[in-house]
This record gives C-alpha cells, sequence and structure tokens, in this order.
C-alpha cells in the first residue's frame, strides 16, 4: 500500500538508519535516475518521511527542491527500465540501456503496455545507438495512433469532402515517411477481425499504388 499522506510518527531506529541511506544515494545520484527513483519509491511506499514532514509531496518539495510531478518522472523511468532489462536490454537482449541515457528517453515508453514498452525500445536502438526523447517519442505516438485507429468506430457525422487525388496522395506520402517496422504494427495488433482488415486494405492500397504507377510511368515517359 502506498503512503502519501500520514500523521507525524516517529521512525523507528531500523526505519532512521534506512532512511538516511536511502536520502545518501538520492544526494550522491541526482544524476544517475535508476539509484534516485528506487531510493524515492522506497521512501515513498515505506513512508519514511513521516517523521517530520507528513507528506510525500511536501517531503519532496522541502527535502529536495523537486515536484511530485518530477519525482513520478524519475520512478516511471525506473519502472520502464526495469521492464527492459528483463527483456531487450538485458544479458541476452539486442538493445542495450546506454549507461549515460536520460530517464527523458524512457519517460514516453511509460504510457505503453509491456509487451509495446521493449518492442518500441528495440526499435529505437535500432535507430539510434543512444535513442532521444525526441525519436521515443515519436514511436510512442505512431503505435498509439496505429492502436486507436484500428478500434475507433466509426462516426455518423459527414467528414468534410476532399478531392480524391489530394486525400489520396496526402496519406501515401505521410505512409512513406513513416519509419517504423512491419513488426511493430503487427504486435501491436490482438484482434483477429481488426487483423483480417488490415490485410483487406493493406492489399487493395499496394494494388491501387501499382495502377497508378502504371498509368503515371505510361502518361509521363
Amino acid at each position: 500500500m502506498l503512503l502519501t499522506e500520514t500523521s507525524s510518527c516517529a521512525l523507528s531506529e531500523a526505519e532512521r538508519s534506512r532512511l538516511h541511506e536511502l536520502e545518501h544515494t538520492v544526494e550522491s545520484n541526482l544524476a544517475t535516475f535508476l539509484e534516485t527513483g528506487k531510493a524515492l519509491a522506497e521512501i515513498r511506499d515505506s513512508g519514511l518521511y513521516r517523521e517530520h514532514y507528513g507528506s510525500f509531496e511536501r517531503y519532496l518539495l522541502e527535502r529536495w527542491g523537486i515536484s511530485r510531478s518530477r519525482a513520478r518522472d524519475l520512478m516511471n523511468s525506473v519502472d520502464v527500465s526495469e521492464t527492459l532489462l528483463a527483456g531487450p536490454a538485458g544479458p541476452e537482449g539486442d538493445a542495450p540501456l546506454p549507461p549515460d541515457l536520460s530517464e527523458k528517453a524512457l519517460q514516453p515508453l511509460a504510457k505503453l503496455s509491456t509487451e509495446l514498452r521493449c518492442a518500441t525500445w528495440s526499435l529505437a536502438s535500432r535507430i539510434s545507438e543512444k535513442p532521444t526523447h525526441t525519436v521515443v517519442s515519436k514511436l510512442v505516438r505512431i503505435v498509439q495512433t496505429a492502436i486507436a485507429d484500428g478500434y475507433d468506430e466509426p462516426t455518423t457525422k459527414p467528414k468534410p469532402e476532399q478531392p480524391p487525388n489530394t486525400s489520396f496522395l496526402r496519406s501515401i506520402y505521410k505512409l512513406s515517411t513513416i519509419s517504423v517496422t512491419p513488426q511493430l504494427i503487427v504486435c501491436s495488433i490482438s484482434d483477429p477481425a481488426q487483423a483480417q482488415r488490415c490485410v483487406a486494405v493493406c492489399r487493395a492500397v499496394a494494388k491501387h499504388c501499382h495502377y497508378i504507377a502504371d498509368e503515371l510511368s505510361e502518361k509521363f515517359r
């Protein structure tokens, strides 16, 4: 059970000793988010802040000068990193965490499920040896959009009509610039019906594109 608010209560000698150890970790490793995040999470979960501060928010602000959201980001990044270390970033994986990686690069992955976190990080590591927050954020948005597009119900409200060539070309140009592997799209789909719709659409688009390419080649050769 997480403790964020509690009445002032004296710590036992063991708790006071453990708090001292954890605070030393935070103080010595403010730039090392894994150790800092783990230490803050234990202080929060064990209520070790309660003797002098009463709430975890007050403890963060008065002891360390950081907001609850900043601490949450650190702890979320720890959760993500532990997921990755048990998968693609582990000893048997092919997408290690760089030693000087910023926790900001991992923050966007907290929005995804465990499986998608691992798949997205593996892809990010193929794009760059040290993925940035920007790269990871873009990949996470692509995954979220793919999932949302697959499950959104059709609306009855008609959309403004656009010239067929304009809407089609815009879609094709956008598709050609998306840096995402087929495996990442496939792992984001778990519903058989959605998979069948995706197969049908992909085949229809491919056939249509081939036809247009042949016509354009014939016209402008």
